[in-house]
């Protein structure tokens, strides 16, 4: 799956190849030249195309928690933070008591995205929690990275 309105609708950039040392200049829309290594830019290409690919897959992923949420009626509330230097699928249930039947089911989520295609790039870890107050809460959350993840409807 690829996107590719927001790259089309963007001006070429001006590469102009200099047969000095592998050196390339650019020359942007502001008209403001510089010159790389050849290499660099690549390099740059590169990274620019690899952050496109995960902002697609991390949407993506965003729309599967949420339609996943939809369906799960003993959910207070959800997250998606940072821990261990992944992502995580923070779950907080309503109730204080074990439910194998939710759990089944995240694991079954759990499962599902790791083997999606779409998510090659995406790191994910569940875990579901008992609800709990919010200082409790923080212990499990990144200290700035968090998404709330809210099911549509009125319900959420």
């Amino acid at each position: 799956m690829t996107n590719t309105t927001a790259r089309d609708s963007r001006q070429a950039l001006i590469i102009r190849w200099l047969d000095v040392d592998g050196q390339v200049t650019l020359e942007p829309e502001s008209q403001d030249r510089f010159t790389l290594r050849f290499r660099d830019v690549i390099n740059a290409c590169q990274m620019q195309l690899q952050a496109e690919e995960y902002e697609l897959q991390f949407s993506i992923l965003v729309k599967r928690l949420g339609s996943w949420l939809s369906g799960q009626t003993g959910v207070a509330k959800a997250y998606v933070t940072l821990r261990d230097s992944q992502l995580l699928f923070l779950v907080v249930t309503k109730s204080t008591k074990y439910d194998s039947d939710f759990e089944d089911a995240l694991s079954d989520l759990d499962i599902e995205l790791a083997n999606d295609p779409d998510l090659r790039d995406i790191t994910l870890s569940v875990l579901s929690i008992p609800n709990v107050p919010s200082d409790s809460l923080s212990s499990f959350m990144h200290p700035t990275t968090n998404f709330e993840i809210q099911r549509g409807g009125n319900d959420g």
